[in-house]
């Protein structure tokens, strides 16, 4: 068995068509937000009500992975950091605050071969935190859907 191991490393593989991918990037991040305050929220006036709106700014980071045949991205880790402003439906106090998000996400994706990127993400590890009187501080789940040109 560990002669099978060997061969394998030794260049068994070698007509294979596949890089290792690590990339910064920047770019715009734009989202939505729905928000149940609870029953413990420090503002008063918003404790056990339910808000929604947009969040938008400048995103940045970077994402590691592996490129199959240079048109699949394969396993790619991807760090995202967004520092955007919040803009609630309702004209509550919290609107207009500024918001900082630090997420790392899953990628799978499609790159063709002109250099277009389409690819989908999920983030198990979100973290945002709010600026308002009492910071606050946010956990879950993201997505994103993010189209790229490889310029190089």
């Amino acid at each position: 068995m560990w002669k099978y191991i060997f061969l394998c490393f030794l260049g068994a593989g070698a007509g294979a068509n596949a890089s290792v991918l690590i990339e910064p990037y920047v770019g715009y991040a734009s989202g939505t937000e729905a928000i149940t305050y609870a029953s413990t929220y420090p503002t008063t006036a918003l404790r056990n009500t339910d808000d929604s709106g947009n969040i938008g700014g400048f995103a940045y980071g970077g994402r590691m992975g592996f490129l199959l045949g240079h048109f699949i991205i394969l396993a790619a880790a991807d760090q995202a950091v967004v520092a955007a402003n919040e803009k609630l439906d309702s004209n509550t106090v919290n609107n207009g605050n500024s918001w900082k998000q630090a997420t790392w996400f899953g990628t799978l994706g499609f790159q063709a071969p002109f250099g277009l990127r389409i690819m989908g993400s999920y983030g198990w590890d979100f973290q945002a935190d709010e600026s308002v009187t009492t910071p606050v501080h946010y956990k879950g789940t993201a997505m994103k859907f993010a189209v790229g040109w490889n310029i190089m």
